[in-house]
Order: C-alpha cells, then structure tokens, then sequence
C-alpha cells in the first residue's frame, strides 16, 4: 500500500453559493460534490443560508454557513425586499465578510461562484483576502444582459449594472457558461476576453432521475385529472404569468391541471393572478407544491401529460416573453413564441 504522505495533495475546492433555493445552479453544485473525484479533489460549499430542498442531502462536515449577520443573508427574496436599504447595506458590509472568513478557513486552491450576486460578493471578498496562488472561476447560467434589462427601468442604471458586470467577470480567471450561445452574447456585449470564457452544459444523472421517476406517487400525487406541470422558481424571470394566463385562455382549462412545482418572492401574486382567471378554486385547476424534492418532482414529470416551460428572458440577450411546451426532452423548442403560440 502506497504511503498516504506520497500522494500528491487534493486540489481545494470551495462552492459559493447563496443558499439552495433555486434551480440549475443548486443542482449541477450537488452533483459536483455528489460525484467528483475524492482521491483528486477536495470540495466543500460555502453558503450565505443554509436554506433550500437540497440542505437535506449534503453532509454537514463538507459545509459552511455564514456566520455574521444571518437574517441579513436571504437574498431569495424578491428585489424589493432586498434593495431595502435596512436590508441592504448590512448585507453589503456582511456578505464578503463571511466570504473571507470561509476562505481563511478552508483555505481553497479554487473558488467557484455560482450566480452573478454570488460573484460580486466573492470578488469583494477576494479583494479583502488576496489571491495569491488562488484560482476564481465565476459560473453564469441565466441570461445576465436580459435580466438585467428586465430588472431595471432606467438606461443609465442599466449601463451602470451592465459595466460593473463585466468588471466583474473580467476580474475573474475564468469565466463558465452554460451554453455556447451565453459566450458569444457575454463575449461580444461585455468586451470579454474569449480566451477566458468555457462552456460547460449543465450535467444530468440520468440513472438518478430514471430511478426516482420510477417509484410510484405519494396518494395525493396520484391524479385522476391530466396535467400539465411547470418545476421552476416562482419569479417574474420565470414568466409563470405567461403559463396561467395560456392556460386560461386554453381549452385544457377544462380537463387538466396545472401543477407548479417551486418557490419564491412571486407566489401570492400568482395565486392572486390564477384567482382572478378563474383557474384556482374552480375544481383546483392550478395547484402550488412548494419546493421540489428530488423523488416528488421525478414522479411528477414521469406521469404529467406534459411538461411547460415558460420565460420572459430568452436565448440572444433580448427581452421577450414565450412559452416552451415539450413531450420530452429531445424534442426541439420554437426559439420565439408569443403568447398566442403559447396558448
């Protein structure tokens, strides 16, 4: 048996993320620290919260929570709550400071942020700590020019965001994206270095979710009615607005449900929205779930008649709404429908 003290040291990884609310961001995390290589990596995650559907699954000895200010590190709240300046500049002075503190603890080689806030908060923190040795790679996976297009009215603010984005960006040594489609866009609009840029698409465990999809519903799963669902954060980017009012507009309205599978600063305007459609309380056409869970939202998939997609932001780095509905994952999307197309 070879010396342990001969084997070439494990690279150090940290995963920086807000907390575990969300969607592909939080996933392709968990698999990273599900399935990488331990005999060549060493990785653990650092969260701002420790909230979300997928804490469960994490083995506490690998994780590391902010620990100065926690009730001002909720940044799942909807932009409102956040930009409140109650709330806001404590987290400003808060959030890079439990960033350093876990990199003086953990001490990483690399720092992987995921989110553009997250990416902000880790510059600021590597700016108070150092680099020296260290390596940042920044993850993007939402289109960053058209949210920040949709979040923001005034052009001046928008230039402003948009060029201390990519400060930000080029700040980094390397920047990942997760589709060919957002480097060209990030490379062309912010003035990035393309050298610096690499795609990785979001990973999937096949096996995992062909198991899960197996296993039979929960009885309140267990649907007599057909339904469409929608499994995604419940905020304006995500356009569940397009979906209910498609849906209402339908005459699916008459013999389906819609299930909607998520959370977020949107919900009571949505069950407001589907209240006021018609499509709530009539036999419970549209229902919310809350959060995911790895085994529910496969069952859920496996049995919908269909499952839909809808988005305010798209491909291109243009604001637009449309509606993306799919039998299955293989089947080609339109690339721009309107809200007729999508009824």
């Amino acid at each position: 048996m070879a010396d342990p003290a001969s084997q070439p040291a494990r690279t150090r990884v940290l995963l920086l993320l807000p907390s575990l609310h969300g969607g592909g961001a939080e996933r392709v995390a968990m698999l990273l620290m599900k399935h990488v290589d331990a005999t060549r990596f060493d990785l653990r995650m650092g969260l701002l919260r420790k909230s979300g559907p997928y804490v469960a699954e994490l083995d506490e000895a690998r994780l590391d929570v902010a620990r100065l200010g926690a009730r001002f590190m909720d940044f799942d709240r909807g932009n409102a709550e956040v930009y409140r300046p109650g709330s806001l500049l404590p987290a400003i002075a808060l959030t890079p400071a439990n960033v350093v503190m876990m990199l003086r603890r953990f001490q990483p080689d690399v720092v992987l942020s995921f989110r553009k806030g997250m990416s902000i908060i880790t510059l600021g923190a590597l700016l108070v700590h150092g680099r020296s040795k260290l390596r940042w790679i920044a993850r993007e996976g939402n289109n960053t020019l058209a949210v920040i297009h949709d979040e923001l009215k005034s052009a001046a603010a928008r230039r402003v965001v948009t060029e201390f984005t990519a400060w930000v960006y080029r700040s980094a040594d390397r920047l990942l994206t997760i589709c060919h489609e957002m480097e060209d866009d990030l490379a062309r609009e912010l003035g990035l270095d393309r050298a610096r840029l690499h795609t990785i698409h979001n990973a999937v465990d096949i096996a995992e979710i062909e198991r899960r999809a197996a296993e039979p519903p929960s009885d309140a799963l267990a649907l007599g009615d057909p339904y469409l669902i929608a499994v995604g954060r419940l905020e304006r980017q995500k356009g569940i607005d397009v979906l209910l009012r498609a849906f209402a507009a339908s005459a699916r309205r008459n013999d389906h449900r819609v299930l909607l599978v998520g959370t977020g600063s949107h919900e009571r305007q949505l069950k407001e929205l589907a209240s006021q459609l018609g499509i709530r309380r009539a036999r419970r056409r549209v229902d919310l779930l809350g959060p995911p869970g790895a085994s529910r939202t496969c069952a859920q998939h496996a049995r919908s008649d269909q499952q839909v997609k809808a988005h305010v932001v798209a491909d291109g780095g243009q604001l637009h709404r449309r509606g993306k509905r799919r039998r299955d994952d293989h089947e080609p999307s339109d690339e721009h429908q309107s809200d007729e197309d999508a009824r």
